[in-house]
């Protein structure tokens, strides 16, 4: 993940115009990344730093210009240069108009909203949680279909006004797992443990005319991982061509070894009867991407 690794003024003064008592204008600033980086993530970046930052980066509607007081950042967008992809130059719009100032404040700069709500599942169980036990029948053969019980994941969704939208990026990311660790509202979740269910955007229109989007982005939390574990059983032949000895050849699984064998096949019967001996494989059935740079 990129980092910044310098962010400052660029040496001419801002461009500044003046209306009656209304001041408006530009500032330059130059912003140099640690590694390749797009300019929704260089502004994501930006967007991360709080007031009392080292580069002296004003928070827009929070922090005045330390040369011009009264002064506030509104606003600002990022562009890349052609021939350095970690160089980028952002253009931050000025003004001391209060009312611009709290538009911009309520439109783009509102604090997200977090809401937090139960999802019921559904949990095929191989092994009994209490006693850490095959649950099978007393000759060792898994029970088919499997034993479930009612399990909760929480739904967490995240509202906030952007000023971009993109539904081609968002797709990139829907129904894939974080691949890393991720922090929201200052916990940690482990890699893989969030599932992005949806990121959407419904465009809207500020007191001054200007266009917004109210943004969500829906992850399904699952402390225990996004993965799915089955019984490793089959009723076909095994790795080594063998047919199940067990109870004859009905199409009911039989676990399969992790004997001198080796995976993949059949255990002798004694073992097949003995339900402390019970195996399983786990799968993730979705994709993971890094989400470090969404705006959770």
């Amino acid at each position: 993940m990129a980092t910044i690794t310098n962010l400052e003024r660029a040496i001419d003064p801002p461009a500044l115009n003046r209306e009656g008592n209304i001041v408006s204008g530009t500032e330059l600033w130059w912003l140099n990344t640690s590694s390749k980086a797009s300019p929704v993530e260089a502004e994501a970046l930006l967007s991360a730093l709080n007031s009392g930052n080292p580069y002296g980066w004003m928070v827009p509607g929070v922090d005045t210009h330390p040369d011009n007081g009264g002064i506030y950042a509104t606003s600002f967008s990022v562009e890349r240069m052609s021939k350095w992809t970690v160089k980028f130059q952002v253009t931050v719009n000025l003004t001391n108009e209060i009312n611009e100032i709290n538009q911009n404040r309520r439109a783009i700069d509102a604090e997200a909203i977090y809401s937090y709500t139960n999802v019921d599942t559904l949990i095929e169980v191989d092994i009994d949680p209490i006693v850490n036990r095959a649950i099978a029948a007393s000759n060792g053969e898994a029970y088919f279909p499997k034993v479930q019980r009612k399990g909760v994941d929480k739904r967490i969704v995240i509202t906030r006004n952007e000023r971009k939208y993109d539904p081609r990026r968002a797709i990139q990311y829907e129904v894939k797992l974080n691949k890393t660790e991720m922090q929201i509202q200052g916990r940690s979740y482990p890699a893989r443990s969030l599932l992005l269910e949806s990121w959407t955007g419904d465009l809207a229109i500020d007191n001054d005319g200007s266009e917004y989007f109210v943004v969500k982005y829906s992850l399904l939390y699952d402390q225990g991982g996004h993965f799915i574990t089955l019984i490793d059983a089959a009723s076909g032949r095994d790795k080594v061509g063998r047919y199940p000895q067990v109870n004859g050849y009905g199409n009911k699984p039989f676990k399969l070894g992790r004997d001198e064998a080796g995976d993949g096949e059949y255990m002798r019967r004694a073992d097949q009867e003995n339900p402390t001996l019970f195996y399983t494989r786990s799968f993730y059935v979705h994709e993971e991407i890094d989400m470090r740079f969404l705006r959770l």
